[in-house]
């Protein structure tokens, strides 16, 4: 289902960005059922494929359904997002001679369950070793998870970091003394999920707290640990100056609202939270967990401090809060180092690879149809250049 999430966010603005004169991309659920209103991709057909369970019959219909629809639009490239969109795509991509399919690993915790890790470790030794043509990793960290544990060469793993649109983040000035806001505003933009680390700021808040700040934790995002997070902020004792927002679709305007944006994940790919805190230049503390370490460059850009330790969490915010001349640094910093991760340069490493993708398998003598599609801005004809993808 196409809901609100970093994977989501990235793969409906790679989508929106990919040069429609050259590529031809279609999206494609497993279920479909829940689409967040307005979440799609524009100028992209979507196409829900009603997959409600593995363990059923009828998943085998499901696959023959995309096979059938992978050969009759005579897709080029087949690439697959999530863990279950991994295993019923390889399946069906291979039965319909998809010349290239390439899967993504955004996160270093990929294989959570025992069904997962079996059914990941048969796939690793059957079709993903012989028909996956590249894994794409958003972060080194999890190319080196993907090498470790994965029976992937090398050379198949590409690192295209995530993009994001920085224009509507223009408009928020970066942090200084001056816009702090009295009590100062903690903010965190997250999944309230165990890996995400929201019980380790809460007992940083509660530490906060207790050495006489005076400050409220302003927490967006839903998640499965809602209840138990909210009961956890009564039992410290904080729960009158924590917000929960929930979820929200205006990040920027929250963002915006932050004196010091934390992210206190115990894993990460490469979050989206904190390119979004760089963007809206402000001063941050985040765990060194995964990719995090590849946005973050600690004491120049923000704060690092090691995962599942709210002590030091607490030391860093409370640095943040009292130091203002190194606040002001971090922030203006980290606004900087946005600039790395325009929505631009992602878009344009996804179009190089998918190039250089199909251009090895014409050099192989892997036979491809014809396509001829229509510029519509210039109205005329583009031959054996329009590449379909089918994400």
């Amino acid at each position: 289902n196409l809901g609100v999430g970093g994977t989501e966010l990235q793969l409906t603005t790679l989508i929106n960005h990919l040069d429609r004169r050259s590529f031809s991309p279609h999206l494609l659920l497993l279920d479909g059922e829940y689409l967040v209103p307005n979440s799609g991709p524009s100028d992209c057909p979507i196409t829900a494929l009603g997959v409600k369970s593995f363990a059923r019959f009828s998943v085998l219909g499901h696959i023959n359904r995309l096979r059938q629809y992978l050969k009759k639009n005579q897709i080029d490239i087949l690439q697959l997002q999530f863990a279950d969109s991994t295993y019923f795509g390889t399946v069906a991509g291979t039965l319909a001679r998809t010349p290239n399919i390439v899967r993504t690993r955004r996160d270093l915790v990929f294989r959570t369950s025992k069904w997962h890790q079996s059914i990941g470790s048969l796939f690793d030794r059957t079709l993903m070793q012989f028909f996956v043509k590249a894994v794409i990793c958003n972060s080194s960290a999890c190319q080196k998870a993907v090498s470790e544990s994965e029976s992937i060469p090398r050379q198949r793993i590409s690192v295209i970091p995530n993009g994001m649109d920085l224009r509507p983040f223009a408009s928020v000035p970066t942090w200084t003394p001056a816009t702090a806001q009295s009590p100062r505003t903690i903010g965190v933009v997250s999944r309230l999920r165990q890996e995400k680390g929201i019980a380790d700021l809460l007992t940083a808040f509660q530490l906060l707290s207790v050495s006489g700040f005076q400050c409220i934790l302003a927490i967006a995002g839903d998640g499965p640990l809602e209840s138990a997070l909210q009961l956890q902020a009564k039992s410290l004792g904080v729960s009158d100056r924590v917000q929960w927002h929930g979820r929200i679709s205006d990040v920027v305007s929250f963002v915006a609202t932050v004196d010091a944006a934390v992210l206190p994940s115990h894993t990460e790919g490469m979050p989206n939270a904190v390119m979004e805190y760089m963007a809206a230049g402000r001063p941050i503390v985040a765990t060194a967990a995964g990719g995090t370490t590849e946005l973050i460059q600690h004491g120049e850009n923000g704060l690092l401090v090691p995962p599942n330790q709210p002590q030091a969490l607490a030391a860093a915010i409370r640095e943040l809060l009292v130091n203002n001349d190194l606040a002001t640094t971090l922030a203006a910093n980290a606004r900087s180092s946005s600039m790395a991760f325009a929505v631009g340069n992602m878009v344009s490493k996804y179009e190089s690879l998918y190039r250089s993708i199909v251009a090895g398998n014409n050099r192989n003598g892997a036979s491809r149809p014809k396509h001829k599609s229509l510029d519509n801005d210039n109205k005329h004809e583009v031959l054996d250049s329009n590449l379909k993808c089918v994400e």
